[in-house]
């Protein structure tokens, strides 16, 4: 037995390796469908947390018929999707190190955050919406973010 292990040892060395090799190659598959699946979800969740702040901007702040509870409620659903959007931005497929999504996005949250006593202009409050919107549909379009920054400068 010693013997044919000692004539056979390249044969054996041979075959654990090919099946290390196709062990790895599997896990490997399995990691890299994870990590799709993964991103495919925060991307999901990205444009779901947009569309939050986007429904919160739906109401006309100005309105009579708005009592504070009911501001208080959309006005956080703004802030709660722009923060939770912009958060998942490092775990999305728009994560670019070029680009200023998270950046811009955190900065307009913290822009209404100080807006929010002094109240909106329904200009603006509208411009944020489309801006928004504009991002869930191509969250990679600089030109918008660029936009959306003048916008956040003209707030503050």
């Amino acid at each position: 037995m010693l013997k044919s292990i000692r004539k056979n040892w390249k044969d054996i060395l041979t075959i654990i390796l090919i099946v290390s090799v196709i062990i790895l190659s599997i896990s490997l598959n399995k990691a890299n469908t994870y990590k799709d699946m993964t991103q495919g979800y925060a991307d999901n969740v990205f444009k779901d947390s947009i569309s939050t702040a986007m429904s919160g901007l739906n109401i006309d702040y100005t309105s009579i018929e708005l009592d504070e509870h009911s501001r208080n409620y959309h006005y956080s659903k703004i802030i709660s999707g722009l923060g939770t959007a912009s958060n998942l931005v490092p775990f999305t497929s728009y994560k670019d190190e070029k680009s200023d999504l998270s950046y811009t996005l955190e900065r307009l949250e913290l822009a209404l955050v100080r807006a929010y006593s002094s109240g909106f202009k329904l200009e603006t409050q509208t411009d944020i919406y489309n801006y928004l919107l504009e991002i869930s549909l191509n969250p990679t379009d600089k030109e918008t973010l660029d936009k959306l920054n003048k916008l956040i400068d003209l707030i503050d």
